[in-house]
């Protein structure tokens, strides 16, 4: 039986549709049934994700490259977006953060 540790670790580039939103505001993805963790996506993308750790349940990624943008996605209102770290849903149409507080 192949670990998790065979399937998916850091380094690692892999493709993944973002499904969701969770707490945190990071996009959630799967990557042969193991859940990732990517900040500053939306519901609906395309992306390729850099695997930047590996933890119990779930592995977490960073954005390397959008293929399909979400029709959600929209251009930050803030210069210090993704930098100060107050602001991880001002690149989604203002009515799903609603939905998703």
């Amino acid at each position: 039986m192949a670990t998790r540790e065979s399937i998916i670790g850091p380094g690692d580039e892999v493709e993944l549709e973002i499904e969701a939103i969770n707490h945190q505001g990071q996009g959630v993805g799967r990557y042969k049934g193991i859940a990732v963790f990517v900040p500053f996506t939306v519901p609906g993308e395309k992306i390729i994700a850099g695997i930047t750790g590996l933890k119990q349940n779930y592995a977490v990624g960073t954005v390397k490259k959008v293929i399909s943008a979400s029709e959600k996605r929209v251009e930050p209102q803030c210069a210090a977006f993704g930098t100060c770290g107050g602001s991880q849903f001002q690149h989604i149409d203002y009515p799903l953060p609603l939905e998703i507080k």
